[in-house]
């Protein structure tokens, strides 16, 4: 070091922050979700793979995503996204994890071995509530929220979270608006169902059309989030 000195490089060592320091940091990082929401569901529809997908487009594109799984019925994000583990905590402070650059959190990471979650009730609540108020979601642009396809629960969750916009992918069996059903074709719900590219139906493989497609979607989303 006082070589180093002596070359007038400054190698001075600064000491940790105090632990007091340090709490308060982390208090204003909690702070809960102050970005735009958007709730994605659909049963067997690839509704996981198209949040992940989607956040990871907008991270490329420069702006910070994160995707919270609340699907009850199978919170599967951490598997597509390929990660395992539970994320880190920090005193009562939940440290998404990273993938790409996206922020990841899961309640498959909470559960013990293969055991089901229960859908309904006040530890649900205090479990989304969690993750909404403590986990470090600060600086975010966007947070996209996988929710169950339970219409009470769902709904539940997206009031915790003040889901700003919702996208609902219907499978062909379901009838979404005239002649959806028929023409066996998935269905963008986005406050009034529009035919929604089938490149993002199912989960199909990325690809050039598949990014073309993930862009047009999200650019509706972005000017639906805008205020009017």
């Amino acid at each position: 070091m006082a070589a180093l000195a002596a070359r007038g490089i400054d190698c001075r060592i600064e000491p940790p922050p105090a632990p007091a320091a340090l709490g308060e940091r982390l208090r204003e990082l909690r702070g809960g979700v102050r970005c735009p929401v958007i709730g994605i569901w659909g049963r067997g529809t690839g509704a996981t793979t198209l949040a992940w997908q989607l956040a990871r487009h907008w991270q490329e594109a420069g702006r910070r995503a994160g995707v919270l799984d609340l699907n009850v019925r199978c919170p599967g994000l951490f598997q597509v996204a390929g990660l395992s583990g539970r994320p880190a905590t920090l005193g009562r402070a939940i440290v998404p994890r990273a993938k790409d650059g996206v922020r990841l959190l899961s309640l498959a990471a909470f559960l013990p071995g293969e055991r089901p979650l229960v859908a309904r009730g006040p530890d649900l609540e205090r479990m989304c509530t969690t993750f909404r108020d403590d986990a470090l979601w600060a600086g975010l642009d966007v947070l996209l929220v996988d929710l169950p396809d339970l219409p009470e629960v769902a709904a539940m969750q997206s009031a915790l979270f003040s889901v700003a916009q919702t996208v609902r992918l219907l499978g062909p069996v379901e009838v979404a608006g005239a002649g959806a059903a028929e023409r066996g074709q998935v269905v963008l719900r986005l406050g009034v169902d529009l035919p929604l590219d089938g490149q993002l139906a199912m989960g199909h493989p990325p690809g050039v059309a598949y990014r073309q497609a993930l862009d047009s979607l999200g650019m509706r989303l972005s000017q639906s989030l805008r205020p009017a």
